[in-house]
């Protein structure tokens, strides 16, 4: 049965782009029969799948790139316009925008650099 599969899925487009302003993002997801029986949705309800992926792309792009992927991440976030409009339409309002304090706080606490 399909189940959940396709709000599961509308979930995870929504989630793709998580913290970051991608201009050219373009994405299309499809559910899939298998041979498994359905296990429903648990927990994060396809926000954590969405996330991996734009995760996992900016991972790939520092490897490539030679760059540390904290400089990445941090290079690509939500900012001011027009780097302030989710692909979907929905806008992060800089004022109200924590992820530079929040990223520059981890860095400090964590002692990511000397790590």
């Amino acid at each position: 049965s399909a189940d959940l599969s396709l709000p599961v899925l509308d979930r995870a487009l929504f989630h793709l782009d998580n913290a970051y302003y991608v201009p050219a993002l373009r994405f299309t997801g499809q559910a899939c029969r298998t041979h498994l029986p359905s296990n429903t949705a648990f927990r994060g309800f396809g926000g954590p799948q969405g996330m991996v992926v734009v995760e996992h792309a900016l991972q790939r792009a520092a490897e490539r790139l030679g760059l540390d992927p904290a400089v990445v991440r941090e290079r690509n976030y939500y900012g001011a316009p027009p780097r302030d409009r989710a692909p979907y339409g929905e806008v992060v309002p800089f004022e109200h925008n924590r992820l530079p304090r929040i990223h520059a706080e981890l860095m400090r606490t964590s002692d990511y650099v000397q790590r």
